[in-house]
């Protein structure tokens, strides 16, 4: 079983530097990335994950209250 994982950020090559990284691990899968509080909030909403890996500096005071994947 793949550990699911939810990356968001603002910082496009930062995402897709994390994003190569958790690729090389066979039991790792990026199942959605956010560029905003507001949208990782409508993302999680659909999709479900094991571990949200985010920029608390992410535009929008949202993201810090949503502390668990749904």
């Amino acid at each position: 079983m793949k550990l699911r994982i939810v990356l968001a950020g603002d910082h496009p090559f930062v995402l897709l530097g994390i994003r190569a990284k958790f690729s090389m691990g066979e039991n790792l899968e990026v199942v959605a990335e956010a560029a905003s509080a507001a949208e990782l909030l409508r993302l999680l909403v659909y999709t479900s994950c094991d571990v949200l890996v985010t920029d608390f500096a992410t535009p929008g005071k949202a993201c810090r209250r949503k502390t668990a994947c749904g």
